[in-house]
């Protein structure tokens, strides 16, 4: 899980420092996949799913915002690391 998080908060900062970078989170357990994708007006679509652990629901979404909602998002992913760390 850390190393997950880790790797999503470094995708996350080089998205909003580039605005060009695209990337996809999947976790471990294949029950979230989220694809990152930057356009050349500043938003960035989120499409994704989400689903239960024995596969039987899931919910496919597509989200569009811009970067303006990166810095908070980077900072939480970051809180949530260090907490995470700081217990193990």
């Amino acid at each position: 899980m850390i190393g997950e998080l880790s790797q999503f908060q470094k995708d996350l900062s080089k998205l909003y420092d580039t605005l060009k970078y695209s990337f996809m989170f999947v976790s471990i357990e294949d029950n979230v996949e989220l694809r990152f994708t930057p356009n050349a007006t500043g938003q960035i679509e989120i499409k994704g799913y989400v689903r239960n652990s024995d596969y039987t629901a899931s919910v496919d979404f597509t989200i569009e915002t811009d970067q303006s909602y990166l810095p908070s998002t980077i900072k939480q992913v970051k809180e949530v690391l260090t907490a995470v760390e700081s217990k193990n």
